[in-house]
């Protein structure tokens, strides 16, 4: 596995569910979330 591609590919699809406002799972946090930004910064918001 390529590591910067990976990273890449990451924050594209954390990016994108943000823009979204896309409720999505993913594997370090338990059931379902979106992701928000504030000040600046994305945050998990567990639904």
């Amino acid at each position: 596995m390529d590591p910067v591609k990976a990273g890449e590919t990451r924050r594209d699809m954390l990016k994108r569910a943000e823009e979204d406002n896309a409720a999505i799972a993913i594997c370090h946090h338990s059931g379902f979330g979106r992701v928000v930004q504030e000040s600046g910064k994305r945050y998990w918001q567990a639904l």
